[in-house]
């Protein structure tokens, strides 16, 4: 069983953080909330590995397609924080109104990026924090329209 911590905002619904895991490939059993904190868990994978990583498996009936989530940079990389990357979830990323500190994997991913660029992300919880491993730049959506769902294609 794995279990998922998330501070979050006190507006944030469960229904939310399931849809949120859902959209990485998690499938939540569970969500508890405690004052500023949800806890969520899921059922690894068949053979003990997490769903997420059971689209690396030949055969899987896993959905291998890789999706992107939505944002907005808010701060890049600096002297100070060199692997901080600030980026605001859109609505569609079922957490609204959120910018969320990530790590980045590699620093050749935000270069070419500004303060203020829409951007595409694909982030993985590893034992130094939640850190992005894909990031590419996306054209914004038009507004009060639905935004197109980016796939790693």
């Amino acid at each position: 069983m794995n279990l998922f911590l998330l501070r979050c905002p006190p507006l944030l619904q469960a229904a939310m953080v399931i849809g949120l895991l859902g959209s990485q490939g998690v499938r939540a059993t569970e969500v508890t909330s405690r004052p500023g904190f949800l806890f969520a868990r899921a059922p690894y994978g068949d053979g003990g590995a997490p769903v997420s990583a059971q689209a690396d498996r030949p055969g899987s009936s896993v959905n291998a397609r890789v999706v992107y989530t939505r944002a907005v940079v808010r701060s890049l990389p600096s002297p100070r924080e060199p692997n901080a990357l600030r980026l605001k979830l859109l609505p569609g990323g079922k957490i609204p109104f959120t910018t969320v500190t990530f790590r980045v994997a590699d620093p050749s991913l935000v270069l070419g990026l500004q303060v203020g660029d829409h951007v595409g992300f694909v982030a993985e919880a590893r034992p130094e924090g939640n850190t992005v491993v894909r990031l590419r730049a996306v054209s914004p959506c038009a507004r009060f329209q639905p935004c197109s769902t980016i796939f790693d294609d």
